[in-house]
């Protein structure tokens, strides 16, 4: 649940680098952005049937990159509510060789 998981980021976000949530359904918007927040050496992200939006990856959208700059994936698989309007932003704000899945298991990029 999103507890859970601030507790994680707050414990251990500094050296978090690859997270993998898919399938865990009571994780929601606000976990997930604050996992986001509190991991700057993260580089692979998967969320796959989660129950997120993208309000989700909003710290991702940040225009500055301040939120996981060394990202290199990011799966969000079958996540029916992230839009690739809001991935062509992440990736937009990311370093151009960053991966990025949508929900089609396309790959999308700048």
């Amino acid at each position: 649940n999103d507890t859970a998981l601030l507790r994680l980021a707050k414990n251990l976000g500094d050296t978090l680098e690859q997270v993998d949530l898919s399938w865990c359904f009571g994780i929601r918007d606000a976990g997930l952005a604050g996992l986001l927040r509190c991991s700057p050496t993260l580089q692979f992200f998967t969320i796959v049937v989660v129950s997120a939006t993208d309000f989700a990856l909003d710290p991702l959208c940040d225009r500055f990159g301040s939120a996981c700059p060394h990202l290199k994936l990011l799966s969000a698989k079958n996540v029916k509510r992230i839009s690739d309007a809001c991935l062509w932003k992440v990736a937009a704000n990311h370093h151009p060789a960053c991966v990025i899945i949508n929900y089609y298991e396309e790959r999308m990029s700048v």
